[in-house]
């Protein structure tokens, strides 16, 4: 667990981390997300235009830990597309099935 958190270059809500071995140092700007906090579609998509890879995964690791796209199908099939286009297919397709 150690090792992870050195290697961890953004936090996510259930303790995993992003790892990345590229621009380490640079600082990222992530989406604040709160169990039992609303979010709009609209400022998601906004979010991701702005946003690199590592960020969205981040993003999409915590919204799932704070089951805030199981609840709305318009977001969540926009995630799964968006992970589809990260190339995520199979955990589009898990997704999927919840």
């Amino acid at each position: 667990m150690t090792a992870r958190e050195q290697q961890t270059m953004l936090s996510t809500l259930d303790g995993i981390g992003i790892v990345s071995l590229d621009s380490m140092n640079r600082k990222h700007i992530k989406y604040k997300l709160e169990k039992d906090k609303e979010i709009t579609l609209e400022d998601v998509k906004s979010f991701f235009i702005q946003q690199q890879r590592k960020v969205k995964l981040a993003f999409i690791r915590d919204a799932q830990f704070t089951y805030l796209i199981s609840d709305g199908i318009e977001l969540k099939e926009w995630i799964i597309n968006g992970m589809i286009k990260l190339g995520l297919n199979d955990e589009a397709g898990r997704l999927k099935r919840l």
